[in-house]
């Protein structure tokens, strides 16, 4: 009789196996250019999109998708309806893929925040508004430019930050939608709910479950930082903290 191999065992042979097939899947050139091309540009495409920015055909341009996806570093989903009929499929960087392309950026930001708490004596709130404030400005430069409309069709998925500055509170919307997304919580919005902002990846879960209240005060206070400095007629009315392996945190805006 063979011998049951430990379940730790088993783990590390899922994980290498997924490590392999990941490492195959870019080490295709039109692969890692379709991955570099969904990080830079930060929002869902379109196959035709991407077909013209590769210069592949459409039917390549699909099945590379198609390996991205089943190693789980591409996802799809319906575009807005945009025109009739059915709407098209748009893929987009899955949420544990973006944060591992992104690099150590959210892990260096929240490291210096948390060295902040330690030796101002300061709340991590109180922390976490100062910065989000400073990221604000940070990023508010690079958003004038921006106009409404500009995005041609099948440029964003269905929900996607970062929507137009127009309406009451827009401006620190797309700021505050910006700044998430670049510290890794993956935003959506809610079509239903376009007060509430979806943090659909947390990449700070494993200190989260051991120090919520830290964790989770330093970027409730970044959220309200970025809204005050803004200077726009929009707060922060709550963050729901859901288990990160079981749902999305929900930022509702006032």
């Amino acid at each position: 009789m063979g011998t049951k191999r430990p379940a730790s065992d088993a783990a590390a042979a899922a994980a290498a196996a997924q490590a392999s097939a990941t490492r195959r899947a870019l080490g295709e050139p039109t692969r890692f250019a379709i991955v570099q091309y969904l990080h830079t540009a930060d929002r869902a495409a379109r196959v035709d999109e991407l077909a013209q920015a590769m210069s592949v055909h459409h039917n390549a341009i699909r099945a590379h998708l198609n390996v991205l996806m089943e190693v789980g570093i591409v996802e799809r989903e319906r575009a807005a309806g945009l025109a009739r009929g059915r709407p098209a499929w748009v893929h987009r960087l899955t949420p544990e893929a973006s944060a591992v392309w992104r690099g150590s950026a959210p892990q260096e930001e929240l490291a210096l925040m948390l060295l902040d708490v330690l030796t101002t004596k300061r709340s991590p709130r109180e922390v976490g508004r100062e910065r989000g404030a400073e990221l604000a400005a940070a990023v508010a430069d690079e958003l004038v430019a921006d106009q409404p409309g500009d995005a041609g069709p099948g440029d964003a998925g269905p929900g996607d930050a970062v929507s137009g500055d127009a309406g009451p509170g827009g401006r620190a919307r797309r700021v505050l939608e910006v700044i998430t997304r670049d510290l890794g919580f993956a935003p959506r919005t809610d079509p239903a709910a376009p007060h509430v902002i979806l943090l659909r990846h947390c990449p700070f879960a494993a200190a989260a479950s051991q120090a919520r209240e830290i964790i989770c005060g330093l970027h409730l206070g970044v959220a309200e930082g970025v809204c005050r400095a803004t200077g726009d007629a929009l707060s922060v009315a709550a963050l729901h903290v859901a288990d990160p392996h079981v749902g999305p945190c929900r930022l509702e805006l006032a």
